[in-house]
């Protein structure tokens, strides 16, 4: 998904999955609070505990999902 898109505010499943995966994997590889996680998104901190949570929640009941954070998860931090 083109870094436009995960910034805009489109509903859009096919948008808000890989935007709540890229707000996942930044507190998990740096040292940036909510806050400032809400700001590059254009969110607010809320947005993101919200989609921290609803990752973990997925990961924890769908295996295909597990498998694709898993797979991000390894080429982000490569």
């Amino acid at each position: 998904v083109p870094v436009e898109l995960l910034l805009n505010g489109s509903h859009d499943r096919t948008v808000t999955d890989p935007r709540h995966i890229a707000i996942k994997l930044i507190p998990d590889n740096t040292s940036l609070s909510t806050t400032s996680i809400a700001l590059l998104f254009n969110k607010n901190h809320a947005t993101v505990l919200h989609a921290c949570k609803k990752v973990r929640n997925l990961c924890s009941v769908d295996k295909n999902y597990r498998m694709l954070f898993e797979q991000i998860k390894m080429e982000v931090e490569c």
